[in-house]
């Protein structure tokens, strides 16, 4: 009775506090939903720091790429959005009152896959490469880096290929000749028998990337709201550098991007350390050897039951941490089934689920 009586007050005690929560909309690109640039919000979600924060945090994918999540800030779709930074200042050039409210990742690495008979630079000639927005960070720094190895711009053909996943599968496919990846999909097609020729960060070392943004006059009006989602992202980043919680924040990569992996995964050097001063080709040898580690099996997994793109998907803001063995051991690899409470907004429906979730570890 004791029991019954505690876990009726305990639901009270949620819904009063969740009915209290401020409610914020986060836009994301549909690209970067699955990649590690959405790493800190994936860890904020998951340790509850927007619940604690006070926060009735939801995520929304925008489609359109960056110019697509300045139009979200001003057309209502979204309070604050992940953009990257040329976007942002293009805006703001351009009469937006958007501005950055939290920075949040500094200088990505890019590698540039290409395929296997693609020995050199000069190989890409007349080529195909997969890139991202033209007016993008990661294109500016592509080009740089080719024009650095003797390959002008007239000298190789483009086609626009949105999200690192996107542009593995053209690789993969054998459409594109070469494309720039992101962590861990760079060290996927490497394990795949793909080519590295060379990192972005050769040709554009230090930059701030990404950043969350708001339009001015929002902020203004919501102060609080600001400081709070702050405060939460702060606690993620703090989270995400602890050597202690290293293994925590493989798994939640795992889970984000859809790649299982063996004892060590091999994008584990991927993380948030001190940059190093090797010369750029001792950086890609190591990037080499981190892709073609023997322990990364380069499986892909998807999530069971995920949602199908087009819906608009709010995660809980404490998502259930742990999960139940389902005994299964293949090598190195453990699966576990997690429960996980999300909502689902469409035209047709809008309520809240629960998913079993399967991830391997």
């Amino acid at each position: 009775m004791r029991a019954a009586i505690a876990t009726l007050l305990c639901i009270c005690f949620c819904q009063t506090a969740a009915g209290q929560a401020i409610p914020l909309r986060y836009g994301q690109a549909y690209s970067a939903l699955q990649s590690i640039f959405a790493l800190p919000i994936l860890v904020a979600e998951r340790e509850g720091y927007f619940f604690r924060a006070g926060l009735d945090f939801g995520m929304v994918p925008v489609p359109g790429g960056g110019e697509g999540l300045i139009t979200a800030l001003h057309d209502g779709t979204a309070d604050i959005s992940h953009v990257a930074t040329p976007f942002l200042v293009r805006a703001a050039l351009a009469g937006s009152d958007a501005v950055a409210v939290v920075a949040e990742f500094n200088n990505p690495v890019y590698s540039l896959l290409a395929k296997p008979e693609n020995v050199t630079y000069a190989d890409l000639k007349g080529k195909l490469i997969g890139v991202a927005a033209e007016t993008g960070s990661i294109t500016a720094s592509i080009r740089k880096l080719l024009a650095l190895n003797g390959l002008r711009k007239e000298e190789y053909r483009t086609r626009f290929v949105d999200g690192t996943p996107e542009r593995l599968v053209c690789l993969t496919a054998g459409d594109c000749d070469a494309v720039p990846l992101g962590q861990p999909h760079d060290f996927v097609a490497m394990r795949r028998g793909y080519r590295l020729l060379g990192l972005s960060t050769e040709a554009v070392p230090e930059y701030l990337y990404t950043v969350t943004a708001a339009r001015r006059s929002w902020a203004a009006a919501n102060k609080d709201t600001v400081v709070r989602y702050v405060s939460a992202v702060s606690e993620a980043f703090k989270f995400i550098r602890d050597p202690a919680r290293r293994g925590e924040v493989l798994k939640t990569i795992v889970d984000t991007t859809g790649f299982c992996c063996g004892e060590r995964p091999a994008y584990a050097g991927a993380l948030p350390r001190a940059r190093s001063r090797r010369p750029a080709q001792a950086g890609r040898d190591q990037h080499q050897r981190n892709g073609a580690g023997d322990h990364f099996d380069g499986r892909e997994r998807r999530h069971q039951g995920a949602p199908a793109r087009s819906r608009a998907v709010r995660r809980s803001a404490v998502p259930a941490r742990g999960g139940r063995s389902v005994g299964r051991k293949r090598g190195q690899i453990r699966c576990s089934v997690h429960s996980v409470s999300i909502g689902i907004f469409t035209s047709a429906f809008a309520g809240r689920m629960r998913l079993r979730v399967l991830s391997c570890l």
